[in-house]
């Protein structure tokens, strides 16, 4: 699940990202990945629409894994993080990177998953609030070591643009890249319009902001947290 992907950011999602509640405070290390991570997804599309070919549904050719690799080292060089080496043994499995998680990282986590997974359809802002208050609790937790309590803290900011990003953003790539219609009624972010996506629209959404936090998990190989999350968006199936 985990895959290496960012590049040159070109856009900036994270102004948009901060009309949600919980996304908008000073820049902590934590709240800089989670921006960098929206703006390397912003970039990896624009890369994707002006060089991969077009197809008959009017989407476009995804790039092999090597080429969106090739895309999140330099975007990470270019951010001034270090890029992992390309990968020859494959990427770690979701049981590999799990594994490597101590008792209390994965009791952080699944509570994550549960904040997220239980959230009421189309409630984006509860959802975000929820992960804030979990980030808090982490940092009270006395019993957890600073680097462990580091990777939670990455993997929830991570959640948290990664939900404000896709909220915005999810039909803009599913159009781009596989020329499909949308899932949910025309609608704005509005609180008052968000309630009205589909079951199906939710399922996928509330996946994609999982599959990103995971991502947040720093590789064996020397994978950063900006460089491997934005790879599980990309690759986790926008469709």
């Amino acid at each position: 699940m985990i895959l290496a992907v960012s590049g040159i950011a070109v856009m900036a999602a994270c102004s948009r990202e901060e009309k949600l509640p919980g996304t908008k405070r000073a820049e902590s290390a934590y709240e800089r990945m989670g921006r960098l991570h929206n703006e390397g997804l912003d970039y990896v599309l624009a890369r994707i629409v002006a060089t991969a070919p077009a197809t008959k549904s009017g989407g476009r050719v995804i790039p092999p894994q090597e080429e969106i690799r090739a895309m999140c080292r330099d975007f990470a060089l270019r951010q001034g993080e270090p890029a992992a080496p390309a990968s020859k043994s494959g990427d770690p499995s979701a049981d590999d990177v799990w594994n490597s998680l101590s008792a209390g990282q994965q009791g952080w986590l699944e509570q994550a998953k549960a904040c997220i997974f239980t959230a009421p359809q189309g409630e984006v802002e509860a959802l975000i609030a929820g992960l804030s208050r979990l980030e808090e609790q982490v940092q009270a937790d006395a019993s957890l070591p600073a680097a462990e309590q580091e990777t939670i803290l990455y993997v929830l900011a991570v959640c948290r643009y990664s939900a404000a990003y896709w909220a915005e953003n999810y039909e803009k790539w599913r159009v781009e890249l596989y020329g499909v219609e949308s899932l949910s009624p025309a609608r704005t972010r509005a609180s008052d319009e968000m309630r009205y996506v589909s079951k199906e629209w939710w399922e996928k959404f509330k996946h994609l902001v999982w599959a990103d936090g995971v991502g947040g998990v720093p590789a064996e190989d020397g994978g950063y947290y900006i460089e491997v999350s934005t790879a599980a968006s990309v690759n986790s199936g926008i469709y």
